[in-house]
């Protein structure tokens, strides 16, 4: 079994990043999703796929970063990256 180490202070930091940034990403990109992280702009893109390259190649695969569709009501997904 492979076991999984998440940093959960870290999601929590990146979503309340996106939580203070919501309002203003509402107004011009509803329905897109935004990637980024705490201290950051979030980078909005008409599709997931195009959101999640961003993240990767801005931030790398182990650095993490938040992508989310930009919804007055935030759905959840979690994605891990198993080696």
């Amino acid at each position: 079994m492979t076991k999984i180490n998440i940093d959960l202070s870290q999601l929590e930091s990146n979503i309340a990043a996106f939580d203070e940034q919501l309002p203003i990403l509402l107004k011009d990109n509803y329905g897109r999703y935004a990637v980024g992280r705490k201290g950051q702009k979030f980078v909005c893109f008409d599709n997931y796929t195009d959101a999640l390259h961003h993240g990767y190649d801005s931030y790398g695969v182990d650095d993490g970063f938040l992508v989310r569709e930009v919804l007055p009501k935030q759905k959840l997904h979690m994605i891990t990256r198993l080696g």
